[in-house]
């Protein structure tokens, strides 16, 4: 009994050293976002002040994105991937990461549900980190499964862009105020897109999804699918301190380019699609175009293309670092 005792005590020492040597070897990891209209944090509850080339008031609905692959550099250039925490909203897949970021709470007009999850969670080893990356949407890896099926956070059915194309990387919709009633509904006014008349429709709201596109059945690829276009955005921050700053989600700047007042055509907002008004504008914004090409057969496909010069990928117009 005694010898056993001894081996217990001795297994126990061990293992509590093993978690101390850990402890010491790594760092948390806490990296927040938060809405915005400019410097100003905003959420459900809020009025937007001043969106859009208009400049209209408008009212959240919905805010979600999913952010994949997080990295953190030292300051001696060393690039290290964040190990996150297994939760409902984070999920570590092979050599994938993906976590959604839900910054909407079933407040004033938001959709969705209560849960919020505005705070990415992991571990880094001990060190001095001044550069933030990630990419914006799902991995090719993990995107074109069942939302019935697959594990959270993959499994919201809100993000779904459709079963097996895939899912909505970015999930942002808001509610322009009407000029005419002052509440936040059909306040954006439909136009004829052929003649460019007003009709006697309206829509309540402008919701830009960003999903990939151009998605066909390719029993070739891993996935079971290719996309003409990965609309996935890779962003990164430089001079990032995690501790003092957070990761704001400007949505002055997202629809700077936009008249979110009028509906020109297609579905409403923009939905990734190439031929929409409002896509063509909301994609210089995030550092792209559309590209048509010409099949042999006369098929036109519209890739998109991402400038990633542009600073809207370096972290300095929509998504950028600001104090917590």
């Amino acid at each position: 009994m005694q010898t056993l005792f001894v081996r217990s005590a001795v297994a126990l020492t061990t293992a509590t050293l093993c978690l101390a040597a850990q402890a010491e070897t790594f760092q948390r990891v806490n990296i927040a976002f938060v809405p915005t209209v400019g410097d100003t944090p905003v959420g459900c509850t809020s009025v937007l002040r001043g969106l859009g080339v208009t400049g209209v008031d408008a009212k959240l609905q919905d805010l979600r994105f999913y952010v994949s692959n997080v990295k953190l550099t030292t300051t001696e250039g060393v690039e290290v991937a964040v190990t996150l925490d297994a939760n409902d909203a984070q999920l570590t897949s092979g050599s994938d990461t993906v976590a959604l970021i839900d910054l909407e709470n079933a407040k004033g007009l938001c959709a969705g549900d209560a849960s919020r999850h505005a705070v990415i969670t992991g571990k880094v080893p001990k060190g001095t980190y001044n550069k933030l990356a990630f990419t914006l949407g799902v991995p090719e890896s993990l995107n074109h499964t069942d939302t019935a099926t697959a594990p959270a956070p993959l499994d919201n059915t809100d993000m779904g862009w459709s079963w097996q194309v895939g899912r909505k990387h970015i999930k942002i919709e808001v509610n322009p105020k009407n000029a005419t009633t002052g509440e936040f509904t059909q306040g954006i006014k439909k136009y004829d897109s052929t003649t460019g008349l007003p009709t006697s429709t309206y829509n309540d709201s402008f919701y830009f999804h960003l999903g990939n596109t151009g998605c066909e059945v390719d029993t070739s690829s891993a996935n079971g699918y290719t996309c003409s276009s990965d609309n996935t955005l890779p962003l990164h921050f430089h001079g990032f301190d995690y501790k003092t700053q957070r990761v704001a989600v400007d949505l002055k700047a997202l629809f700077a380019k936009t008249n979110l007042t009028r509906e020109w055509g297609g579905p409403p907002g923009c939905m990734s699609g190439a031929t929409d008004p409002e896509c063509k504008k909301m994609w210089s914004v995030i550092g792209s175009r559309f590209v048509a090409q010409t099949a042999a057969d006369g098929t036109v496909t519209y890739i998109s293309k991402h400038n990633l010069d542009h600073a809207f990928f370096h972290g300095e117009t929509v998504f950028r670092a600001i104090a917590k």
